[in-house]
Order: C-alpha cells, then sequence, then structure tokens
C-alpha cells in the first residue's frame, strides 16, 4: 500500500470512529418540540368565573357556571361562531355567538353536575369554530380548594344505655369508633372495635366504609373473631382508591360466610361530611411552539 492510499485509509477510519463517537443517544435524546397547533382566527382567549353581583357564597357542590372570552383577530366581524364545551363523560354543550372585527365577545355555559368532589378539579374541551372551518382548542380547569368538615355519628352514642345494652347482648357489633382523618391528602380513616358477645364465631369479617355503593374504607383484610372476642381494627382507604370523601358514609360489618345470622348488628354508624370551597379558573394546557406537549 502506497503512502497515500495509507494516508486516506487512516483518515477513512478516523471520521468512522468519529462519526461514531458524536451519534446521538437515541434513546437518551428528548422527543423534538412539537409545534402548537394553529390556532384559528376567533380564539378561546379566557377561562374564567362570570361576575357575581353582591357577596359570593362558597361552593358547596352543584351547578357551576363558566365563562369564556373569545377574540377576533381579522378585521372581519365574524358570525356564527360555534363555541362547544365538554365535560365529563357525555356532558356536551353549544353556543353560536358573532364576534366583531378586531373584538371580544363572552359566551356564559352552565355545567348541571359541576365538580364531582373536593379532591380532584373539573375538566373541559373547549372548541370555537368559524364558518369556514377554522378552530381554536383549549383545555379549560377548575380548580376547588376546600374547607372539608366531617362528623362521625354513631347512634348508639345517642341512645338510652339500657337499649344499647340490649342490642349489644349476645351479638357482634362495632363500636367506639373514631374519625382519625377524613382529608383529601389522607382519605377517610376509621379505628373502632370488633366486640364478639355471642357463643359463635366467624372466620372472615370486613367493617367497610360506603358512600352509595362505593367502597372508600375498609379494614385491610379480612380477619377472624372469635366467641366471646374483641378486637380493634382500623378502616384505611381502598388501595388505588380516590381520597374523595363522599357527603354521606355508611359503616358497616361485612361477615363473608353468614355465619353470624341474626347475631350480626349494624347500628347504623355514619361519616357526615360538608364541604365549602372556593374555584380557581384556568387553562390547563399552554400554547406556545418553543414548548413541548403536555404529557
Amino acid at each position: 500500500m502506497n503512502v497515500t492510499a495509507l494516508r486516506r485509509s487512516s483518515v477513512a477510519a478516523f471520521l468512522a470512529l468519529a462519526a461514531v463517537a458524536v451519534a446521538p443517544d437515541s434513546e437518551a435524546d428528548p422527543a423534538p418540540l412539537q409545534p402548537a397547533p394553529p390556532r384559528g382566527p376567533v380564539r378561546i382567549e379566557a377561562f374564567q368565573k362570570p361576575t357575581v353581583i353582591g357577596i359570593p357564597t362558597p361552593y358547596a357542590g352543584g351547578a357551576v357556571d363558566v365563562e369564556l372570552v373569545l377574540t377576533n383577530t381579522t378585521k372581519t366581524p365574524q358570525n356564527d361562531v360555534v363555541v362547544t364545551i365538554e365535560y365529563g363523560r357525555d356532558g356536551k354543550l353549544s353556543q353560536t355567538v358573532n364576534v366583531p372585527a378586531q373584538g371580544k365577545a363572552k359566551v356564559k355555559f352552565t355545567d348541571p353536575v359541576g365538580l364531582t368532589g373536593a379532591c380532584a378539579p373539573r375538566s373541559y374541551g373547549i372548541v370555537a369554530r368559524t364558518t369556514d372551518g377554522q378552530q381554536d382548542s383549549r383545555h379549560g380547569v377548575i380548580t376547588p380548594t376546600c374547607t372539608v368538615s366531617s362528623k362521625l355519628v354513631d347512634p348508639w352514642n345517642l341512645a338510652e344505655p339500657d337499649r344499647v345494652e340490649e342490642r349489644q347482648k349476645d351479638a357482634v357489633f362495632f363500636d367506639n369508633a373514631v374519625l382519625e382523618s377524613a382529608s383529601c391528602a389522607e382519605g377517610l380513616k376509621i379505628k373502632g372495635r370488633m366486640s364478639n358477645r355471642s357463643k359463635l364465631s366467624s372466620p372472615s369479617l370486613l367493617v367497610q366504609a360506603k358512600g352509595g355503593t362505593t367502597v372508600v374504607a375498609q379494614t385491610t383484610a379480612a380477619f377472624p373473631l372469635g366467641a366471646g372476642e374483641y378486637k380493634t381494627v382500623e378502616l384505611t382507604p381502598v388501595a388505588n382508591g380516590r381520597r374523595e370523601i363522599p357527603d354521606t358514609v355508611d359503616v358497616a360489618i361485612v361477615d363473608w360466610t353468614h355465619g353470624l345470622g341474626s347475631h350480626l348488628v349494624n347500628q347504623g354508624i355514619q361519616v357526615k361530611t360538608t364541604k365549602s370551597c372556593s374555584l380557581a379558573y384556568g387553562f390547563g394546557d399552554v400554547l406556545a411552539t418553543a414548548v413541548a406537549p403536555l404529557r
């Protein structure tokens, strides 16, 4: 091999090595930024709470009002703009509005369902479509900040002692219940005592707290209870469940084997919760080509 060929071979090898050395790590490098979708001539510029005359009252549940502010970015009036707002699983409302040239228009919607609890925001998909098919899409969010007040009510604590004693005779029951927590951060926690004053035993009992048909807290596992036995148990939020506290929660013993029959007594313990919330309105999306899309 002559000197020229050797030099060419060395240069080629160096370039190949350099190419390998600077090749990007496809797994480590972030995905390229995606541009935001094009926005139509009529744009959704605000998602807000309508102005209230007088002193606003705290939100305690039920329907909520939403006001949208639309801006016409053209010098031509945009008439018959269809504004649609979607919420929940299948909620959908639409209105038609005229937006003056380089002007603004407001549209008010009422979500008849409102927030489903104090612990999670409510999301809305919003689209403003002009007559030529161009549209602007945004994602609105209402976020609650709530004060939650809960109280555990045991009817036996309100009854005459002799009547309670009569109900507890030869019975299996849950009493001495204490509400340990009822919050979005910790969920519902209740501690109490399982008492068996009967001559029967059960291999598999649970204590559950339900909001309607939904179990929000329960003992971590089924447990046995022998005749004449007393046992302290704790109800904690169900795994992967929401931390939402329903307005009314019913606490009851579940006898999986049904072996206790009429000896099992559920006296009707409940947790009553009231909520007082302030609501923050805003967009949950980011409209900028230099920002990666939300994941």
